[in-house]
């Protein structure tokens, strides 16, 4: 079986500390102003050619086989050009956690439609749902053969012995019904709608 070398590379302003990565092993931290508010166009631009061409020099010091981004769509997009105009000959493949639909929302029609139109030269795209993987080949236009639903795993053991645990609390001790949410407390999950 073959062994991989994982590097984590992120920008600095994403992480708070080390121990936010939850991460232990070999990474880099890029000193870059990525999540820089405002500015004109050509300022955005320096800031997209600046991220570019650290991640290309990374590439290409850590002799990387293959390259992964799990982060936002402005990640994707940086690998997506290296791909597409060819600055880099490692494999790159993208991994999308969420719908694309919601972080297109606001972006510019001519550069959601330039990404569009290069998309397709990644290596392979991995979508956490079956949902998430046909938003992506709509918004995206990747061929259905460059990309696969993989879905977040579940521990089933330590969900089967939890399930069979008695649930203490006080909601439970009456015989009203009860509703159980799970998810993440964010925008995203619409809480309030319930």
């Amino acid at each position: 079986q073959d062994q991989f070398e994982f590097l984590l590379v992120y920008p600095r302003v994403e992480v708070q500390s080390n121990h936010d990565l939850q991460y232990h092993g070999k990474h880099i931290e890029l000193d870059l102003d990525w999540k820089a508010k405002g500015g004109s166009t050509r300022h955005k631009l320096g800031r997209y050619k600046r991220l570019i061409q650290a991640i290309r020099r990374t590439i290409k010091a850590e002799k990387a086989d293959l390259v992964m981004s799990n982060l936002s769509m402005d990640w994707h997009q940086v690998l997506i050009l290296l791909k597409a105009f060819r600055l880099t000959k490692a494999k790159v493949v993208l991994r999308f956690g969420n719908p694309l639909t919601p972080a297109l929302k606001g972006r510019s029609k001519r550069a959601t439609a330039f990404i569009r139109s290069i998309a397709g030269k990644v290596d392979h795209v991995i979508a956490n749902s079956e949902g998430t993987r046909q938003d992506v080949i709509q918004q995206l236009g990747i061929p259905e053969g460059k990309i696969s639903a993989l879905y977040n795993p579940l521990k089933l053991e330590d969900i089967r012995r939890k399930a069979k645990e008695a649930v203490e609390h006080p909601v439970f001790e009456t015989n009203d019904p009860v509703l159980v949410n799970v998810g993440r407390l964010d925008k995203q999950k619409n809480q309030g709608l319930l």
